[in-house]
């Protein structure tokens, strides 16, 4: 991909930053409503305990936070594939 000028790619970065971090606070609103809805469910029969899974999920939010930190901290459009594809491991 080219630009024709350092604004443009300056935008195309910010844009980028912005659906990043949307696609963060996504996954996040997901996570907690699952924790929500683990409130009211019956854990007699479960495999896995409401603390263990109440600790996944707040692992994973801790991922997604420290994942828009580092949205945030990039300076170039070419950092931001990388963290993209943390996402997706």
């Amino acid at each position: 991909m080219t630009f024709k000028t350092i604004a443009s790619k300056n935008d195309a970065a910010l844009k980028t930053k912005e659906y990043l971090i949307q696609i963060d606070n996504t996954y996040k609103a997901y996570l907690f409503l699952i924790e929500e809805r683990s409130n009211t469910t019956n854990w007699q029969y479960a495999s896995v305990s409401k603390n263990e899974l109440h600790q996944q999920i707040e692992e994973e939010i801790a991922f997604f936070d420290n994942n828009q930190k580092d949205i945030n901290a990039t300076q170039t459009l070419e950092d931001l594939p990388q963290i993209a594809k943390n996402i997706q491991a």
